[in-house]
């Protein structure tokens, strides 16, 4: 399975296996096995690539914020965060922004969604 946000992110930037490789000091199979493979780099390794693409290390490995995996509960998560707070306001952002038609929420308590979300 493909990381395809990491290859989105990489897509954007113009960055290549090889020269991302190089700016956070690894082998570029490396960088092919987080992007192809699903692989979950080092904390310290990932956090310096997240840098590098200007990215949310959180958006890019949600592994690292999730206490178990997503898919023991179901392939289709992507994350799993125990609190709402946990999640990123920014991908609600992305997500909004992704929307063709119509957006429907089901929220106890959205205020959230209008106080954080600038468009």
């Amino acid at each position: 399975m493909a990381n395809e946000r990491l290859r989105a992110a990489m897509a954007s930037g113009g960055w290549t296996h090889d020269n991302l490789a190089q700016k956070v000091g690894l082998d570029p199979k490396s960088i092919e096995r987080w992007v192809n493979k699903d692989r979950v780099p080092r904390q310290r390794t990932a956090l310096l690539a997240a840098e590098v693409l200007g990215e949310d290390v959180h958006a890019l490995w949600p592994a690292f914020r999730q206490p178990r995996k997503a898919r023991t509960i179901s392939p289709e998560l992507v994350a799993l965060y125990p609190r709402r707070a946990d999640l990123p306001i920014a991908a609600y952002a992305e997500l909004f922004a992704q929307a063709h038609e119509q957006i429907d929420v089901l929220v106890y308590a959205g205020v959230f969604l209008h106080e954080g979300y600038p468009g």
